[in-house]
């Protein structure tokens, strides 16, 4: 019965904690901030997800085409989150034409 309620407690924590600590240390205007928030918070629920259909074996590995689901499903947000991250870093370090 505790281990839920911990578990409970701690996301609570994290939630109220963790846009906080990134508005503290980059401030409102960097984009990076608002890119660590979504796909730090992203990524909490996403595993979260992951754990719970590898728990309730929903998803079972070596099973079928499960294993290859489950490959483009990890692969797919690990692909989103560092396209997105490479389109951040361009779009504040490439110059444009009319700019700088």
């Amino acid at each position: 019965m505790l281990k839920p309620l911990l578990v409970i407690l701690t996301y609570l924590a994290v939630i109220f904690i963790y846009p906080r600590f990134l508005l503290s240390t980059g401030g409102p205007g960097d984009p990076w901030v608002n890119y660590l928030y979504m796909y730090g918070f992203g990524a909490i629920t996403f595993f979260t997800g992951i754990k719970l259909i590898l728990s309730s074996k929903a998803c079972q590995l070596g099973r079928g085409h499960d294993s290859k689901w489950f490959g483009f499903l990890v692969g797919g947000f690990f692909f989103f989150a560092i396209f997105h991250a490479t389109w951040v870093y361009l779009s504040l370090n490439l110059p444009v034409k009319g700019g700088m």
